[in-house]
């Protein structure tokens, strides 16, 4: 609707947050928000550990495959598990917690939404930082599964 001095007037309010996919990938306090963001990065994460599981299998294909040499291996193989346990199905019911905890118990927001948003974007650092040990000249973890 105008007004008289020919402006139009913005249907949503001040207050009202802006609801598109670009406010799932800023800084955000709100719980359901950060709930999204754990689960979307964690599932990133299982795509990494999921590529590095289908190199280890092509690797046992057949006893003679030499896809990758026996560190490469122990290497990959040390990092997939590292991947799914701590950047995966950690943080997924991280996510799940976030998202359904507050409207099960009734509240608008969890008590330290500011903390809880923190937690979640030191997860890409610590992500990058342990795929980046692919680039050390003594490669990766090698300790097995």
């Amino acid at each position: 609707m105008d007004n008289i001095i020919g402006y139009r007037e913005s249907s949503t309010s001040q207050n009202e947050p802006e609801n598109n996919w670009r406010r799932y990938f800023s800084f955000s306090t709100d719980h359901k928000v950060i709930g999204v963001q754990y689960m979307v990065m964690s599932f990133i994460f299982f795509l990494v550990g999921g590529l590095l599981a289908m190199v280890i299998r092509a690797k046992l294909i057949t006893p003679q495959s030499n896809v990758v040499d026996r560190p490469l291996y122990n290497g990959l193989f040390t990092l997939h598990g590292t991947i799914m346990i701590f950047l995966w199905i950690i943080p997924f019911n991280a996510g799940i917690s976030n998202y359904l905890v507050p409207l099960m118990i009734g509240v608008r927001d969890i008590a330290f939404p500011l903390l809880n948003a923190i937690s979640f974007w030191m997860i890409p650092p610590r992500g990058i930082l342990l795929l980046s040990s692919f680039l050390l000249p003594n490669g990766t973890a090698q300790s097995g599964w």
